[in-house]
């Protein structure tokens, strides 16, 4: 470790499992950086101390640990213990020491950190929950997508296309491909030695697109799955999720009848045999109801006492009047007990909901198991995809549970027991997600899950890196997802960049996707240019909204249109260690293909 004062470097607060992660990262990239912590793991400690410029053990809150760790000198700090106070401390504190240094800070409460992003100067802050879920969606959803992002409520998709003997873009040239289709791209395989090459069968590429090119790509037959209009989808899902059953009226209504008490069916069938029946003596006795029609809808004018306008029991004989009265009096018990078979029916509904005891008969859904910060986030963006979700939570007493009965079927138990995953109805899911803050409770439901369903998809979150790799490769665990490792280069790219919104590695390169403010865009002389120029330039753009104001409407930009005056833009970007700049991955073309 050199003694010398460290400059140009990142200050890291805290060494949890995100802190620890953001250090490897940093290390692979060649920054420099400082560690302040007051514990550190005795297996991590070692390998600090050899990557760090400088490792202070000590309260990141304390001036002396501050200047010791090089602040005059940085370039930015990040706060990511595990604790949301102290990490609001720390970069509060840092502003009043160093208010020109760039502050990034991990707050795991969403509502503290809108308001710290509004209310303060901090360059970015960030929420693990929010920074995971694309990666456990991305894996539900199958091999295609590779990464699933939200900005501002319009999705991007990282998408991995692979070309068969019958894909209808073969032969094209693989950058030809991607302009055409709005596509940006980010590598193919196999590599070309930076040469742009024509598409073959066997080849793969990767590229980031929208809603609007996911659909051209189904269209043409390069994507799974039909097209879809995602406002019927999120709005299908939601009917789904709140009904928790499919929409199949006569299956719910077999239900209905198998859930009746005999109290309530045995009357119920009785009169109805009666009112049917009456269907066939009015159409014999009565004089104005000679035809099928009439005497049906007689029947039911009765039934709902809202008859006798038209056709009237005035001059038939009175013991078809008196047969009248009977109907009348059997439909009004009819309407009785009718309601009492709704009102039990909805009644046991709700009291199995409440109690999360309730199974479900949804079928190609999506099973999320834990329903804290990264659970609840991973459910709400599956939603908002249009996939149907049921939830498996232990907890009844977790805070976030009770409002989440009204998204989508919450089952209170334990995710362990069969019985349990027999209730979200396993058998027909298409993919468990496993998101409990303990490894082994974590391997031992997903490998139950897949006992149950072997078809099943499952995506475990696994803190272990090395058990995460052995896990997918021997035990046949369909995806692994590291939360902290996927937290922590979002977090180092906000370190490295301002305006970033998700950072993922791919294939150890680090890529950003982040805004660049009206100023920037100016500056770039982007305004006037048409996107399809613009990405033909190498400018990765996605998508635009006024200004940096994250309530503003954020929209994903098509071919045509034009990048106007004060438009904020999401590019994205690939830091490169060697160059003064992050570039766009089209400018490191070597590097892609």
């Amino acid at each position: 470790m050199d003694e010398d004062d460290p400059k140009d470097h990142v200050i890291i607060c805290g060494m949890g499992h995100v802190g620890f992660r953001i250090v490897e990262l940093l290390h692979r990239l060649g920054v420099p950086f400082t560690v302040i912590a007051k514990a550190v793991r005795d297996e991590w400690r070692d390998e600090i101390i050899e990557k760090a410029a400088r490792f202070i053990e000590g309260d990141a809150r304390q001036l002396g640990n501050l200047e010791k760790a090089g602040i005059a000198k940085a370039a930015s700090l990040l706060a990511v213990t595990h604790n949301d106070l102290l990490n609001i401390e720390i970069a509060l504190d840092t502003q009043k020491i160093a208010p020109d240094l760039p502050v990034v800070v991990r707050i795991f409460d969403q509502y503290l950190a809108d308001r710290m992003m509004r209310e303060t100067g901090i360059r970015n802050v960030f929420s693990p929950a929010l920074l995971t879920a694309p990666v456990f969606v991305a894996a539900a959803l199958g091999d295609e997508r590779l990464r699933v992002f939200s900005v501002g409520g319009s999705p991007l998709h990282l998408l991995r296309l692979v070309f068969g003997e019958n894909s209808p873009a073969l032969g094209e040239m693989a950058n030809e491909f991607c302009v055409k289709r709005g596509l940006v791209m980010v590598a193919v395989h196999p590599p070309s030695n930076g040469e742009d090459v024509p598409l073959k069968q066997g080849m793969e590429v990767v590229a980031l697109g929208n809603e609007h090119t996911e659909r051209q790509l189904q269209e043409e037959g390069l994507l799974s799955g039909k097209p879809k209009v995602a406002s019927l989808e999120q709005f299908k899902a939601r009917m789904k999720t709140l009904l928790h059953r499919p929409l199949r009226p006569f299956k719910t209504l077999r239900k209905i009848v198998r859930q009746t008490p005999p109290a309530l069916r045995i009357p119920f069938v009785g009169l109805g045999v009666l009112l049917i029946s009456s269907v066939a003596v009015f159409h014999r006795f009565h004089p104005e109801t000679h035809r099928w029609i009439d005497a049906v809808y007689f029947v039911i004018t009765m039934i709902t006492t809202i008859g006798f306008g038209d056709i009237t029991f005035k001059d038939t004989p009175d013991a078809l009047k008196i047969y009248g009265c009977f109907v009348m009096l059997a439909g009004v018990a009819l309407v009785a007990v009718l309601y009492g078979i709704i009102t039990d029916y909805i009644v046991t509904l709700r009291v199995d909901q409440a109690l999360g005891r309730r199974p479900t008969t949804l079928e190609d859904h999506c099973i999320v198991v834990g329903l804290g910060d990264v659970g609840t986030r991973v459910a709400e963006e599956l939603i908002n995809m249009g996939v149907p979700v049921v939830g498996i939570e232990r907890d009844e007493d977790r805070e976030a549970v009770p409002g989440l009965t009204d998204q989508f079927q919450v089952i209170l138990a334990d995710a362990n027991r069969d019985s349990t995953l027999e209730k979200a109805n396993v058998r027909r899911a298409r993919a468990i997600i496993v998101t409990t803050t303990d490894d082994l409770t974590s391997l031992r439901i997903a490998h139950q899950a897949e006992r149950i369903n072997p078809a099943l998809r499952s995506v475990v979150r696994i803190y272990d890196s090395s058990l995460a790799q052995k896990l997918s490769e021997g035990m046949g665990i369909t995806h692994t997802a590291n939360p902290a490792q996927a937290a922590a280069a979002t977090i180092a790219a906000g370190a490295l960049k301002a305006g970033v919104e998700y950072g993922f590695l791919y294939q150890e390169r680090l890529l950003m996707l982040r805004w660049l403010t009206p100023f920037e865009v100016r500056k770039r002389a982007l305004i006037g240019e048409k996107v399809s120029a613009l990405r033909g330039k190498g400018e990765a753009v996605l998508l635009k909204r006024k200004g940096m104001d994250r309530e503003e409407a954020t929209v994903a930009l098509l071919l045509d249109d034009l990048v106007e005056e004060g438009d904020a833009l999401l590019i994205l970007e690939e830091y490169d260690p060697q160059a003064s700049d992050c570039v766009s991955p089209r400018a490191l073309f070597g590097a892609v293909l």
